[in-house]
Parts: structure tokens; C-alpha cells; sequence
């Protein structure tokens, strides 16, 4: 039998599985890349490969630049958070680049 647990804060919701195992592969906690999900000051896209998920960078409470994955979890409008890594060099650039006139 599998057995998932899932964490709930606030609108947002992960598995603890999953988090876990993102701390370890990138360094990052899903309640740091959550900070960066209640930010304003962020780029936001369609994930090209999975037009369910949706791609968001910004900065977090850390002051790290982050690229965070999640999808819309459409029965209780809860965001819920796939993985979270530090900014690529591209990703940065693109960051950057919302800015210019």
C-alpha cells in the first residue's frame, strides 16, 4: 500500500516525500521557495514541456534567486509545489531582463 503525506500551508501544498528530497538535490526547502511563490516581483511562465505547471522565478525570503515548479491544483485552488532549485545563469538573465525598458 503507498502511502503519501501531504503538507498543507495556507494555498499552497507539497508532499513531504518530495520536499525532502528537494532539500537534498538543491539545497532548497518548499516553505523558502513558498516565499518566493507570495512575492510580487517575479517572472512567470507556462513550463513549455508541461503546460500544466506553471514556472516562477524570484527571490526568496533567503535572498537567493530561485526557480520554483508548481501546478494548480484545480479542486481546492490550492498551488501545489513541485520542486525548487537556485536560479540557472540563463534563468537570472531572464530574471534580469523584466526589468529593461
Amino acid at each position: 500500500m503507498l502511502f503519501m503525506v501531504l503538507v498543507v500551508r495556507g494555498s499552497f501544498e507539497w508532499s513531504r516525500e518530495k520536499a525532502e528530497k528537494n532539500v537534498e538535490k538543491h539545497g532548497v526547502t518548499f516553505v523558502e521557495a513558498m516565499t518566493v511563490l507570495t512575492s510580487d516581483d517575479v517572472v512567470e511562465e507556462e513550463d513549455k514541456a508541461d503546460l500544466t505547471r506553471l514556472i516562477t522565478i524570484g527571490f526568496s525570503s533567503h535572498a537567493r534567486m530561485l526557480f520554483v515548479v508548481t501546478t494548480e491544483m484545480t479542486d481546492d485552488d490550492r498551488v501545489r509545489i513541485i520542486s525548487a532549485r537556485p536560479a540557472s545563469p540563463t534563468q537570472r538573465r531572464k530574471f534580469a531582463a523584466r526589468r529593461r525598458p
